[in-house]
């Protein structure tokens, strides 16, 4: 086996030439930039001082922040979202003296990367077995696959995110005090996160539970128990960083929530000139999504925790789908969603305690035309 990134590799980029001011910024042609290897890095070509001489490269290096450059430091800073880089600013003290932050290009001088590499984001996180076509030839190799799913892959963090975010991060920093603290926190320790619930623990009240729901590619309908069981290593990372931010007099338990399989029997009449199996076919696919843990429901968030199904949600979601003329009857049954067995009692209702989400196993939609 061989490890494996979603990325693309940018050859050497020409981005512009220097004007020898304080604070320029050039931006790459790809974005976003995955974190920089051995080699790939900024290089400023000085130009020859006299009309004889020859130009020179200098590497430069990357940093954080300019906070601790000096006015000599050959630094930048790249940005990852946005493919920006930028040199040192030139910045007024509060004593009116003015101060160079990192080194500054000298004018004329010709800036370009040695290389790099972009991509990512949740579209490479995918199923296992689905990368199977070898682009280019390679001796002695008859086939490839990849055994396990790609994981971590994470979009770029949207504004509406920020703002709510935002004001849970100033108004507790870096502390988990309250639930959604915790919440919070757990989303930033492993991008692995896709869903946390926080609620107190029923054996031991100077403690809380922590449920969390994996990160899951690939369609509702293929989700199993299996898929949403927390790897140790998930475990480890979430127990580190909340343990460092957590009250001295709270204990924190991560689990899985409780899964309840359900089964959803449904008849639908189809539009005319509709066939019966594209009507099934899209109900089954709407009934999978809709009560998926982890983008189910009406926000397309995850099924709540702890909210109980009915029938006339079922019966809303299938009257509003296109070839559907009208919904009959529709119940549901619980099912072991390890072992698959059905209970057998037809339900019109269906409720969950708060720590539990639903896990669809199997529906049926019985088209009569």
């Amino acid at each position: 086996t061989a490890p494996a990134i979603h990325a693309e590799t940018a050859p050497a980029e020409y981005l512009g030439t220097s004007t020898g001011e304080p604070g320029q910024a050039f931006r790459v042609g790809r974005f976003p930039v995955l974190p920089r290897l051995p080699g790939e890095h900024v290089v400023v070509q000085v130009p020859p001082q006299n009309r004889d001489g020859a130009a020179t490269d200098e590497t430069w290096r990357e940093v954080a922040h300019f906070g601790e450059a000096g006015a000599d430091d050959p630094v930048f800073t790249w940005d990852d979202a946005s493919g920006e880089i930028r040199f040192g600013p030139q910045l007024r003290l509060p004593n009116g003296r003015v101060r160079q932050y990192g080194a500054i290009p000298p004018a004329d001088a010709r800036v370009r990367v040695s290389g790099y590499r972009h991509g990512g984001g949740r579209r490479g996180n995918v199923e296992a077995g689905t990368l199977t076509v070898l682009r280019t030839s390679i001796p002695f190799l008859d086939s490839v696959t990849n055994p396990r799913a790609a994981t971590a892959g994470v979009d770029t963090e949207t504004i509406e995110n920020l703002k709510v975010r935002g004001p849970l991060s100033l108004r507790s920093g870096d502390r988990a005090v309250t639930a959604e603290d915790f919440e919070r926190l757990a989303h930033e320790a492993a991008t692995a996160v896709g869903r946390a619930r926080c609620l107190p623990s029923p054996d031991d009240p100077s403690a809380v539970r922590l449920l969390v729901v994996p990160k899951v590619q690939g369609p509702a309908r293929s989700l199993t128990l299996d898929h949403l069981m927390l790897p140790a290593t998930l475990v480890d990372s979430l127990t580190t960083h909340l343990d460092a931010r957590r009250l001295l007099t709270c204990r924190v338990q991560i689990a899985e929530p409780r899964y309840q399989g359900v089964m959803v029997v449904a008849e639908v009449r189809p539009v005319l000139g509709m066939r019966a199996e594209a009507v099934r076919d899209a109900a089954s696919e709407a009934l999978y999504e809709f009560l998926d843990p982890l983008r189910g429901s009406t926000q397309g968030t995850g099924w709540p925790f702890g909210q109980t199904l009915s029938d006339g949600d079922v019966h809303a979601l299938l009257r509003g789908l296109p070839g559907v003329a009208g919904v009959g009857r529709v119940y549901f049954f619980m099912v072991n969603p390890r072992s698959g067995e059905v209970d057998g009692q037809e339900l019109q209702r269906l409720t969950l305690p708060e720590d539990a989400l639903l896990l669809s196993v199997g529906h049926q939609v019985i088209v009569n035309e």
